[in-house]
């Protein structure tokens, strides 16, 4: 499991945890292996699940805090993500 999250220990800012999630989550069979949370993670569009292909040996996992949402992406390789570069595995 590898886990890339934000954090604050201020207490008006606690709530503000955004993660980037490698794990199959102790379930083997699962073929998604990778999620992007919002926390809390239980409203609908808080997690999406998605599968980085077992021939990806290197990715980029990026996002772009916003004032009214957060857009996430993951691509195969090492890309600077300015604009579409092509090799998207999710967003």
């Amino acid at each position: 499991m590898l886990g890339l999250f934000t954090w604050n220990d201020d207490a008006p800012y606690t709530h503000r945890e955004i993660d980037i999630e490698l794990s199959r989550w102790d379930n083997a069979s699962d073929a998604n292996n990778a999620q992007y949370v919002v926390q809390p993670w239980q409203p609908p569009g808080h997690l999406t699940r998605f599968r980085v292909p077992p021939d990806v040996t290197n990715a980029t996992y990026s996002f772009s805090w916003r004032t009214n949402r957060i857009d996430f992406a993951t691509y195969g390789g090492h890309v600077i993500p300015t604009s579409p570069a092509g090799g998207e595995i999710a967003a």
